[in-house]
């Protein structure tokens, strides 16, 4: 093994066990599950070309829970304060409008309330490791 593979397994143990990591994780596939559910088990190329507007609403809230994960990983490596700023703002907005999505889903799908609370549960256990983690990142920095 090298020093350069060392390395790089030692950054991924470390951010695979951070908390926010793996609620950003649990939040993608939980929206994953109500999508699936709300749409009748369709693809996200399904729902990316369906006229739907329910099939809309469930692929941007499967886009928007997935792009959390890339964006910690970015916080992660990078030294640059500002861009780890910038990616936070950009993950708490990403979590105003997963609210959103499921205040429209919530409204239009009485059958899917039990999926929707479990995401509710899911961004509020985000919520609380993100707001954790983001004070001991720049409490370090």
């Amino acid at each position: 093994m090298s020093i350069h593979s060392s390395r790089n397994n030692s950054y991924n143990n470390r951010l695979t066990h951070l908390e926010v990591y793996k609620k950003a994780i649990e939040l993608f596939k939980t929206s994953r599950l109500l999508a699936t559910y709300i749409t009748d088990n369709k693809d996200i190329g399904s729902m990316n070309t369906s006229k739907q507007k329910s099939d809309r609403y469930s692929l941007q809230l499967v886009m928007d829970s997935m792009s959390l994960v890339p964006d910690i990983a970015e916080v992660h490596t990078t030294f640059d304060v500002s861009m780890k700023r910038y990616k936070i703002r950009r993950m708490k907005k990403t979590l105003t409008r997963l609210h959103k999505y499921c205040d429209y889903i919530e409204k239009r799908y009485e059958h899917a309330k039990d999926y929707i609370h479990l995401l509710r549960q899911e961004i509020i256990a985000y919520r609380k490791a993100h707001t954790s983690w983001e004070n001991n990142l720049f409490k370090n920095s």
